[in-house]
């Protein structure tokens, strides 16, 4: 953690593997961080249900507001 050189090529070979593990197929069921962008900017009917039903339960927008897709 005192190397920022080193942390920072840890984040980029995390941020790559995760690129390629989604391009050749993987699955990310529970995307948070940097996997919520990639996951939810390929997979746009997946996002819009997701919409659907936080609007559904929280339709005032209270719980955890920005927090999901949007």
């Amino acid at each position: 953690p005192d190397d920022a050189a080193s942390v920072a090529q840890a984040n980029r070979l995390y941020l790559d593997a995760s690129e390629l593990a989604m391009r050749l197929g993987g699955f990310f069921s529970t995307p948070y961080g940097p996997w919520a962008d990639m996951v939810y900017s390929r997979a746009a009917a997946y996002t819009d249900t997701l919409k659907v039903v936080k609007r559904a339960f929280d339709p005032d927008n209270i719980l955890n507001p920005g927090k999901l897709c949007f």
